[in-house]
């Protein structure tokens, strides 16, 4: 249980740490979609969209 709570506190005051955003800074994020070249359907190259 006091292991817990002690999780619980710190958890809690790290959020408190971080910096937050302002309404004039954005946040720019990059993906990629990755697949695997495989021949059989539906993960063959004609068969995608």
């Amino acid at each position: 249980m006091r292991m817990r709570a002690t999780l619980l506190l710190s958890i809690v005051g790290a959020l408190f740490l971080q910096p937050s955003l302002s309404a004039d800074e954005s946040l720019k994020v990059m993906t990629y979609n990755l697949r695997y070249a495989s021949n059989s359907k539906p993960n063959a190259w004609p068969d995608r969209l």
